[in-house]
């Protein structure tokens, strides 16, 4: 009976976080891409807003070939690009006063960080948001590169054609 009413409340308290200002679902959205640039945005549920203190990031990483970053929109003020390679872009809030994003009562997507690379493959790549309620951890579409055979398992898928080919032949010529 006593886990009955630590599961009911343990239940209640996440319902009560999920829908007040300190439980949020925002994340980190493709807006566009075409020729190798990759537009992304910021999405919030109805009655969502996030903010960003001086200092905090945020991060697209397991990207492939990025050659250039920019922001655009909500974030040209108050975000700069911190740092960049191939595999990640990171976009640093510089502003001295927390930059914020309100929902406004619909859902929408707000600001444009792009990502220029030279990989058109659409694939998954990781997103993390430093928030002033706390890390937002997600993932979303990004380029990545094509997967490339690893020559091991091309030797093994060598070996079988061989082995079935031999099979083949054995069997034609008796």
């Amino acid at each position: 009976m006593n886990r009955v009413r630590v599961l009911t409340v343990l239940a209640t308290v996440a319902v009560v976080l999920a829908a007040s200002p300190w439980g949020f679902a925002a994340t980190i959205t493709l807006i566009s891409s075409s020729g190798g640039v990759y537009d992304y945005g910021v999405t919030l549920g109805a009655d969502e807003n996030v903010f960003f203190s001086p200092n905090q990031t945020i991060i697209l990483s397991g990207l492939s070939g990025v050659t250039g970053a920019s922001v655009a929109d909500f974030f040209s003020t108050c975000y700069i690009i911190g740092a960049r390679n191939p595999s990640s872009v990171v976009y640093a809030q510089t502003l001295v006063e927390p930059c914020g994003i309100m929902g406004g009562g619909v859902p929408r997507t707000v600001g444009t960080l792009v990502v220029d690379s030279s990989v058109l493959t659409l694939g998954t790549v990781d997103f993390n948001m430093q928030t002033t309620a706390g890390p937002v951890i997600g993932t979303t579409q990004g380029p990545v590169a094509a997967a490339v055979p690893e020559p091991a398992g091309l030797v093994l898928l060598g070996t079988a054609l061989l082995g079935l080919v031999g099979l083949a032949w054995r069997k034609v010529s008796r």
